[in-house]
């Protein structure tokens, strides 16, 4: 098994992209570790339903599963327990690291403004928010808390009309890495869990520490400008 870097990662997406080849990208943090190693509940969901689903989702081929950030040389590291976890459940040859967009964003835009072009579906709490911004996408609702409750109804919905769209973006947390490989097969369409990405891009809900400096430092409308611009 090989686990590429940030910028690896970045460039095997970007290859693809340029050899209009699909894409179809899922990551997975602490939280899901959490959820399916059945510690505690996390991504305010429950890890006795979202737990099996998750182990059943990151063996699924057809995805290019994203695991975090992590320095093996430091003992009892939280992040390479994670990814080691992931790594060892799901079976895949090869991995990425998950914050190759957040490494694009900060690095020129190249790669991730690709997938809010065309037909974009996106599958969010965020759907309003996002929609003020990109208003060329259509979106499909989640709930903020336990989406896991929709999974059914949404891989239902969502199923049946991938086949329209040139991109998904998901952000709907933990259900979202269990959708997205159940709807491979069903669309030829690029599928990318952007997830905390988009809360940055539309300031709302919870940030993470790369998004907070952003704000503070005034990047985060050059970073929407910048894929206003190139789509």
């Amino acid at each position: 098994m090989k686990v590429m870097s940030v910028e690896e990662t970045a460039f095997y997406i970007k290859n693809k992209v340029n050899n209009r080849q699909r894409v179809v990208v899922s990551r997975c943090g602490d939280g899901e570790y959490f959820l399916m190693t059945g510690e505690k509940n996390a991504g305010k969901e429950l890890h006795t339903v979202v737990g099996p689903l998750l182990k059943q989702a990151i063996r699924k081929k057809g995805q290019l599963v994203c695991v975090p950030v992590h320095n093996a040389s430091i003992e009892n590291d939280i992040w390479t327990k994670v990814a080691n976890y992931i790594q060892k459940t799901g079976e895949h040859e090869l991995y990425g690291t998950e914050f190759w967009a957040r490494w694009d964003l900060d690095n020129n835009n190249e790669i991730f403004y690709k997938f809010f072009k065309g037909k974009v579906l996106l599958v969010s709490s965020l759907s309003k928010q996002a929609k003020d911004i990109f208003n060329h996408f259509e979106t499909y609702s989640m709930p903020p808390y336990r989406a896991s409750s929709k999974y059914k109804e949404a891989l239902r919905d969502i199923s049946d009309m991938a086949k329209e769209f040139d991109n998904i973006l998901f952000a709907c947390g933990p259900i979202g890495k269990v959708i997205i490989p159940d709807i491979v097969n069903t669309t030829n369409a690029n599928i990318i869990d952007v997830g905390h990405i988009l809360n940055v891009l539309v300031k709302h809900g919870p940030q993470s520490m790369w998004g907070r400096l952003n704000a503070r430092r005034g990047k985060v409308d050059k970073m929407v400008s910048s894929i206003l611009e190139k789509i």
